[in-house]
């Protein structure tokens, strides 16, 4: 669920989303001490899980602000955008990708193919790793196995260790003379894109843009599916996820019902 604090004031949202749980507080209520940095609260149907998601929101007269439980850094939204939440966690830092290289030719090309702001450019040494992680990637969308070596599985490893710390959760590498983007979450599934730009904050639009919502390959929105399942069954009542209704006793089997 998402923990909306309310700062002086018990308004409600216009979207009466059952996932939301309201929180009163006033301007001198220290929020951090008190809620955020306890012992996170678990849903009493499934003590293993946890009821909170990692980010919340702070609601005063200056809008509605992002926070998250990593870190102390809070953004402003719109209230249209925070359904994103429940689809992945949503990065409030600004944190730089990542242009993997091998050599000083596949650097100059990966500045020449920069659009992005927050970009950092790593050089990779292929003696580091053993042969055991250089093989087989995909290229999406179709997941076209493609037939040349890369270090793909490597960059997103390396990536998935530090994403939410040094740096955001996608990647992009050369190969071939072509550009490719790549996430934490998907492993050595690539695309092929034209620009290196700047990662969205939200995982959300991450797996829109990326993977276009791309299941099952996408390891953290499975998460999000899992975590929304483990959610209708303890509220026992169903809730919407992507094009789909998840009900009460899907946490039990696999079966969703469709809209």
């Amino acid at each position: 669920m998402l923990r909306i604090f309310r700062v002086d004031h018990q308004r409600k949202l216009q979207d009466d989303n059952l996932r939301y749980e309201y929180i009163d507080v006033d301007k001198d209520t220290n929020i951090q001490k008190k809620f955020i940095k306890i012992r996170p609260k678990r849903m009493s149907s499934f003590p293993d899980i946890e009821l909170y998601l990692e980010n919340y929101v702070i609601w005063n007269d200056d809008g509605l602000f992002l926070g998250s439980s990593k870190n102390d850094v809070q953004i402003k939204i719109d209230e249209s955008e925070l359904f994103k939440v429940f689809y992945g966690y949503w990065e409030t830092q600004d944190l730089p990708v990542v242009a993997f290289y091998l050599n000083d030719e596949e650097l100059k090309f990966l500045k020449e193919a920069n659009q992005a702001t927050n970009v950092r450019y790593e050089y990779y040494d292929e003696e580091s790793t053993g042969s055991y992680y250089r093989g087989d990637w995909y290229l999406f969308p179709g997941k076209v196995e493609m037939e040349s070596f890369s270090q793909a599985t490597m960059y997103s490893t390396s990536v998935k260790d530090r994403s939410g710390k040094s740096t955001s959760r996608m990647y992009y590498f050369t190969d071939n003379g072509k550009l490719y983007c790549g996430t934490a979450g998907m492993r050595n599934k690539c695309i092929e894109v034209k620009h290196i730009l700047d990662c969205p904050q939200a995982g959300y639009d991450i797996s829109s843009k990326v993977y276009d919502f791309t299941l099952p390959g996408d390891i953290e929105l499975q998460i999000a599916e899992i975590d929304t399942k483990y959610l209708a069954a303890h509220l026992q009542k169903p809730i919407k996820f992507l094009d789909s209704v998840i009900g009460p006793d899907d946490v039990y089997n696999r079966k969703r019902k469709r809209d």
